[in-house]
């Protein structure tokens, strides 16, 4: 094997292309950690061995799945696991964003004045959670970048809702 040949497989095996034996890998990372759809095909395993573990069990780690997600093996099966964690938890969200549309709440990106609303949700994705957030009986107030949300009665101590999206059911 000559040098050139030795940095080609070293290079490939850092990218995942190429497993400890040399063969191709089935599932290449593209480098960009919030692209899970390049993990979507994996999604129904992953799921069904989800469903397996213990229910007791607040977070499942890689280690729960490692070797039972066939098409991930390999240099970035850990990668691909944690790709998996986060589709779920976005799909999750997308779900609870879906039946809060269903029951009546609308997306509010600004507001020129003072609203009373029945309930009120502030979410946003981000790898470790939804940051899921709901409110009911309050007023939202404009702000100059953001929104407030003020609890029924109060006149202070309000929560400043900033970045992410905001549902309000009036």
């Amino acid at each position: 094997m000559t040098t050139t040949q030795s940095a080609q497989q070293r290079d490939t095996t850092e990218t995942g292309e190429r497993d400890a034996q040399g063969s191709a890998s089935p599932w290449q990372f593209d480098k960009n950690y919030r692209n899970t759809e390049q993990v979507a095909a994996f999604m129904p395993a992953f799921l069904e061995r989800f469903a397996e573990l213990d229910p007791t069990l607040s977070f499942a780690y890689n280690d729960s799945f490692r070797g039972h997600v066939a098409g991930i093996e390999g240099p970035c099966e850990d990668t691909a696991i944690y790709l998996l964690q986060g589709r779920k938890r976005l799909l999750e969200l997308e779900s609870r964003v879906a039946q809060a549309l269903a029951d009546g709440f609308v997306e509010v990106t600004e507001t020129a004045e003072p609203l009373k609303c029945s309930a009120v949700v502030h979410y946003g994705f981000y790898m470790d959670g939804d940051g899921w957030k709901e409110w009911h009986d309050v007023r939202l107030f404009p702000g100059r970048q953001w929104m407030t949300v003020l609890p029924k009665r109060a006149r202070t101590h309000g929560h400043i809702l900033v970045g992410g999206r905001v549902l309000v059911k009036v």
